[in-house]
This record gives structure tokens, C-alpha cells and sequence, in this order.
């Protein structure tokens, strides 16, 4: 992020790819075509690279450096869409729910009451359905609940409702 003529500080994604940690890209397919092209390097499998040519600097990621992104690439709403090549070097997950009966999340969630929980947060609009969606994805790939839901921002609000 520029921040003065000759002042740069890394903004959040520049940080972790720079020092490691997780970073994550909601609307992956709104996101300016400059900007997707710049990730093409950055998610390269060979020789992965951020390119930072204002400042004249290429990062190589650190190896504890991970991305995330969401989109609605099938939505009824208007979305560009990714560019192949750059949905390509993800590990591309569709997951499909009934937006009308959300009882579902009482299984996916692995209790009724979180289920019933998540119902009234979304129903608030507390939450995503996106974010819950993705913490459920971190569960069944072995990440702790208690961590998915940190990590996806709900577990402050699920702690605050006891669970």
C-alpha cells in the first residue's frame, strides 16, 4: 500500500506472503483483472513469486504462506468470472446447500444447538453463509471446530451464545 511518495507498508496480503500466515479473498471473480493477473505469479507452482514492480521487489512466499479464496462463480448475479488459468491453480471445492432448509447445518455443524445458532446469526445477518460454509469445509478437513470457526471470524459470536 502506498502511503506517502517514498513510503511503502505491506498491506495484509503482501505481509503474509512476505512473513507467513493465512490470507483469504472473498468474490475472488470481482476482483480487477490487474489484480487476478498479479496473483498469477503468486500461485505459480514452480516458482512462485509476488511481484511488487512499484517498488521494484519480488517476494518469494514464505513457506508457511497460504491463500484462500471464495466466489459465486455459478450465481444468478452478475459475477466476470475467473480466468481459467487462475481458478487452475487453486483446489477448487463446490459445495452445494439448500438456501431453504437450512436444518442442514445441524448435521454439517455437529449439533443442533450450534445449528440452531448459526440459523439466528444468519438470520441477523451476523454472519455469512459463505463464512459458515467455509468453516464446515476446514471441519471436515480435520481442522478443529473450535479453530474453523476462529478462523473464519464466527467464534467470537458462538463463544458470546455458549457454545
Amino acid at each position: 500500500m502506498l502511503v506517502a511518495e517514498d513510503t511503502w507498508r505491506d498491506g495484509l496480503l503482501t505481509a503474509r506472503v512476505r512473513n507467513g500466515g493465512w490470507a483469504s479473498i472473498e468474490e475472488l471473480s470481482r476482483l480487477d483483472q490487474e489484480v487476478q493477473g498479479r496473483l498469477f505469479s503468486l500461485l505459480d507452482f514452480d516458482e512462485p513469486v509476488l511481484s511488487l514492480p512499484e517498488m521494484g521487489e519480488n517476494i518469494i512466499p514464505h513457506s508457511d504462506f497460504r491463500l484462500f479464496a471464495s466466489t459465486n462463480e455459478g450465481s444468478d448475479y452478475f459475477v466476470r468470472g475467473i480466468d481459467k488459468a487462475l481458478r487452475d491453480r487453486f483446489f477448487v471445492q463446490e459445495w452445494g446447500l439448500d438456501f431453504w432448509d437450512l436444518s442442514v447445518l445441524d448435521k454439517e455443524a455437529g449439533s443442533a444447538q450450534i445449528g440452531r445458532t448459526l440459523r439466528e446469526m444468519l438470520e441477523k445477518r451476523a454472519v455469512s453463509l459463505r463464512k459458515i460454509v467455509q468453516c464446515i469445509q476446514l471441519i471436515k478437513r480435520g481442522v478443529t471446530p473450535r479453530d474453523a470457526w476462529a478462523i473464519g471470524g464466527i467464534g467470537a459470536a458462538l463463544e458470546a451464545s455458549g457454545e
